[in-house]
């Protein structure tokens, strides 16, 4: 998610507000991962993902407008049990 693009303003860093140092030195910082997670009701099976989880869209953004690592995850509950080991491997600072 981050590369170092430290010769560019902070505007111009893929619309992050990246800090700049009085010397122009890029000071970027890599923030924890945050996994975001909405598990379905399930009951009316795949349909139940086809609704956007818009809520945690926004909470995602925002988290990564201020430099986070995010990533979302839309479930029924048969596939959470599927995603955990990738979870673990993250090492979310947040679920």
């Amino acid at each position: 998610m981050f590369d170092t693009a430290c010769n560019l303003k902070s505007s111009e860093i893929r619309g992050f507000p990246y800090p700049i140092s009085k010397s122009g030195e890029c000071e970027v910082m890599k923030k924890a991962n945050i996994d975001l997670i909405m598990v379905c009701a399930g009951s009316q099976g795949p349909a139940d993902k086809q609704h956007l989880p818009l809520g945690l869209i926004y909470v995602g953004s925002e988290l990564e407008r201020n430099g986070y690592n995010v990533q979302i995850r839309h479930l029924l509950p048969e596939e959470f049990e599927d995603v955990l080991p990738e979870i673990r491997d993250r090492q979310p600072l947040w679920v």
